[in-house]
């Protein structure tokens, strides 16, 4: 019995390991979800920011600063006298645009103007190298803007002295109002950048998660973090397809070789100590298992042995859909164990057995999912696995994952021995080991076999599996 030890010489849980594929891979696999909370991000942006944006009114009004005592007529003024009057006056400007942003100088304006006080947004800027000061008030209302800067401008007109001793204020520009409409192009970038944010931080938070994930990520570390003997590494096949066959021709060779090799391993290893029902199974789904136990049986009889297949994944049956049969073209096993399987004859598993278009493998297939058939029909199960078995050389058994169901512990102990599907970098390596434990319980596990492997995660010993060997960690 494969036993699951292997507490020295374990990989030590990796704390953080960046590996740029795995990360690009689960955001391709999570892509619709990301493409529509990013695009909901840039929808609830927009709608909460036009929500909140309102047109405003901007007051504007100009005044020239000079000296108190200057003389106007300039006509007898020399260029250097004018020049420093010009700077001085600026100068004065500047500061009194200071003076104006004080709190208590709009506050004052505004009780002598008998306002309730300033709601808009005073600024007051000096115009370089000039002596104009250019007053602003911009305000949510056109009436409150307006008001508030001609009381501003009559407060100015009226303590001009006491304000900066010396000198002469004179309006050069009414107050003139205008409406700011809502910049509805500026709402949009200020969306699609919320929107660019939420993106970040969404494959941000996925490649954390995917790097600091303790999975299996090598073939080299099969052995050390499940304690699993290594029995084959199934190449990922980049054509994409679901439920891929060895019969298909469009398959790169690499992984139909591999898996032809995995189940020559599997016949003498059986054939060695008389074991004739075989169990795959993984830990979660999605990690191929019923596509390998398809594969398996389609290699073995390839190689002129009588297989059967047998869907038992009472949960997500796949495999009449995977071989490509229709419903109609197979039996209902759930009839068949409903109506006694334990006290039927060998014949009556004629209409069970189906023959694969194509192929020399035969099957017992279920399309109808029924989740507490382990339970209630075990005696039955058992019963039909020993029909079968006397029907040929080998039964390949497709279960469900064990990680979340007890289905697998109950047909392992059905079965003569089991392999586990192992992807990679998909599942917890705490999830595999339990997997392991119970496959091991249930019978002989002859061992592991590395699925969707990467080419740079075939380590060099697991490639001398394709010529025969074994690696046992």
């Amino acid at each position: 019995m494969q036993e699951n030890n292997g507490a020295s010489g374990r990989i030590p849980r990796e704390e953080f390991r960046l590996d740029l594929y795995s990360v690009l891979s689960d955001i391709k696999e999570q892509w619709i979800a990301i493409l529509l909370l990013t695009v909901s991000a840039v929808l609830l942006s927009y709608v909460l920011l036009s929500a909140d944006a309102k047109n405003t009114y901007t007051t504007t009004a100009t005044v020239a600063v000079r000296y108190a005592d200057e003389n106007p007529d300039v006509n007898n003024a020399t260029v250097p006298d004018i020049n420093s009057a010009l700077k001085y006056a600026g100068d004065c400007a500047k500061t009194l645009a200071t003076v104006l942003s004080n709190g208590s100088i709009r506050a004052t304006a505004a009780k002598e103007s008998e306002l309730a006080g300033f709601s808009g947004s005073i600024t007051a800027a000096a115009i370089a190298e000039t002596n104009l000061l250019v007053i602003r008030d911009t305000s949510g209302l056109p009436t409150a803007s307006l008001k508030e800067t001609e009381a501003l401008l009559n407060y100015l007109l009226k303590s001009e002295d006491q304000l900066l001793g010396g000198i002469k204020v004179t309006v050069v520009q009414q107050p003139h109002l205008r409406k700011n409409a809502v910049d509805k192009g500026k709402i949009v970038k200020q969306s699609i950048a919320m929107g660019i944010v939420c993106l970040f931080f969404l494959c941000t938070l996925l490649g954390w998660r995917s790097s600091s994930r303790y999975t299996v990520r090598k073939s080299s570390e099969v052995k050390a973090k499940t304690g699993a003997d290594l029995l084959a590494v199934i190449p990922r096949e980049k054509n994409g397809k679901a439920g891929l066959l060895i019969t298909d021709r469009s398959i790169a060779n690499a992984f139909g070789e591999e898996t032809r090799s995995l189940a020559a391993r599997l016949i003498n290893e059986m054939e060695r100590d008389g074991r004739k029902v075989l169990l795959v199974s993984s830990a979660a789904e999605g990690e191929g298992k019923s596509t390998a136990a398809a594969n398996i049986a389609l290699a073995m009889s390839e190689m002129n042995r009588r297989v059967i297949l047998a869907d038992l994944d009472f949960r997500t049956p796949a495999l009449a859909k995977i071989l490509n049969m229709k419903d109609n073209e197979s039996a209902d096993l759930m009839q068949f164990l409903a109506n006694g399987a334990k006290d039927t004859g060998s014949a009556d598993l004629d209409g069970l057995i189906r023959s694969v278009p194509g192929t020399g493998l035969f099957a017992v297939l279920n399309s109808k999912a029924a989740p507490l058939a382990v339970d209630r029909y075990a005696v039955q199960i058992r019963k039909c696995l020993e029909l079968l078995r006397d029907r040929a050389d080998f039964v390949i058994i497709d279960t469900s994952a064990a990680k979340a169901v007890s289905d697998t512990e109950a047909l392992a102990s059905m079965a003569d021995a089991s392999v586990i599907i192992v992807r990679e970098n998909f599942v917890e390596v705490a999830d595999i080991e339990k997997t392991v434990t119970v496959l091991s319980k249930g019978g002989h596990m002859i061992g592991c076999v590395f699925n969707d492997a990467r080419k740079n995660a075939i380590s060099a010993d697991a490639a001398q599996l394709s010529n025969g060997g074994r690696y046992a960690g």
